[in-house]
């Protein structure tokens, strides 16, 4: 990783995602949330993906 894909990750901005499990709502890091990666949840430690189909 470069110097600049550091600095790129500190400015990266934020979206707003639900928890699937706990419906708790928090803040991710907009690239993460594009790219469909892993997320996890702060409150429950769950791991979900934003565009995953619910079944």
């Amino acid at each position: 990783m470069s110097f600049f894909d550091g600095l790129k990750f500190l400015t990266s901005q934020t979206t707003k995602v639900v928890c699937p499990q706990c419906q708790a709502t928090t803040e991710q890091i907009s690239s993460k949330v594009r790219k469909n990666a892993t997320l996890v949840c702060p409150k429950c430690g769950a791991l979900f993906r934003k565009n995953e189909d619910n079944r």
